[in-house]
């Protein structure tokens, strides 16, 4: 009994980080996208990841540097946009009134998931 009571102790402080690390990201972010899914896509014979999301706040320019985070509020990469499509149509700026949101990152190396938040400050 013991043991369990500290591991849900642990695990609790653990989700309040998180939550917390979130909660900041969405305070100061001028820029917030959620990440719905994240998928290769084939074009011409060479594979593009593919982000399909949301806008949750703000203005994103496809020259602006942003930064990408994974579900718990922890950065994983700096990251540029190749494309942006609203759509089916290719645009250079984004926000919150969109739908159907599609981006091409730059950096194909980046373990980009579901889940994953992109932000500029």
């Amino acid at each position: 009994m013991f043991g369990r009571s500290e591991y849900k102790k642990k695990m609790e402080e653990r989700r309040k980080k998180a939550y917390d690390r979130v909660y900041k990201l969405h305070q100061k972010a001028t820029f917030l996208f959620y990440v719905n899914d994240a998928y290769i896509e084939r074009y011409e014979g060479t594979d593009y990841v593919k982000l399909e999301g949301e806008v949750a706040k703000g203005k994103g320019r496809r020259k602006d540097s942003f930064e990408l985070y994974d579900c718990e509020g922890r950065k994983k990469a700096g990251i540029t946009m190749e494309e942006m499509y609203c759509g089916t149509d290719s645009v250079e700026e984004i926000e919150e009134d969109n739908r159907r949101i599609a981006l091409y990152p730059r950096e194909q190396d980046v373990p980009y998931q579901a889940g994953d938040m992109i932000c500029k400050f």
